[in-house]
């Protein structure tokens, strides 16, 4: 299935396929599927009283693992952020796709500035973190802050790391649809 091309497929039962199934899949070494994660992330959000764009991004952040990956391309890890912002596009707006898009400068952002967030980084995340240019340099920081997104991507950031715990009852996609619903900007 071409994933951006929705011929005329609701791009929401899009969305939920790829979560049951691709999403049930192994996630880069970590404990819990892909689509675990991403719900255990929105999860979190929600908990600490998250806006609903910042809990639909915290729900897509890592799509682009699947939006992005093909026979020619083997290096979707470095590249899924860019992938889930082109992913989105069209179908959400800039407070959906913006955060989701910035959560991997987020990790190098926060490991540049806080001495202790590399210390919080699962080992997978500490392998993709050198893949994906490692901590941030000055410019780089400078750079980020200027972004008007990037104090949302450093909370995404941080429900991420929270969110890849084994045992937890997480909550289906289709729980998420109303709220997704919402916030698309290409209501069929």
């Amino acid at each position: 299935m071409e994933l951006k091309q929705t011929g005329g497929q609701d791009f929401i039962d899009i969305l939920e396929h790829i979560f049951e199934t691709e999403g049930s899949e192994e996630y880069l070494g970590e404990a819990v599927s892909m689509a675990d994660h991403m719900i255990q992330t929105a999860m979190t959000a929600e908990k600490n009283g998250a806006s609903d764009a910042l809990i639909a991004a915290s729900l897509l952040h890592d799509i682009g693992h699947f939006a992005h990956v093909s026979a020619e391309n083997t290096d979707w890890h470095r590249k899924h952020d860019k992938a889930v912002a082109e992913f989105l596009d069209g179908h959400f707006g800039p407070e959906v796709i913006e955060p989701a898009h910035l959560h991997v400068q987020a990790k190098r952002y926060l490991c540049a500035i806080e001495p202790d967030y590399f210390g919080k980084l699962s080992p997978p995340s500490v392998h993709t973190l050198e893949k994906q240019g490692g901590p941030m340099h000055a410019d780089e920081v400078k750079d980020f802050e200027g972004n008007p997104h990037h104090a949302e991507a450093c909370q995404l950031r941080r429900w991420e790391e929270e969110s890849k715990a084994l045992g937890i009852e997480t909550r289906r996609f289709s729980d998420y649809r109303p709220l997704l619903e919402r916030l698309r900007i290409d209501r069929p």
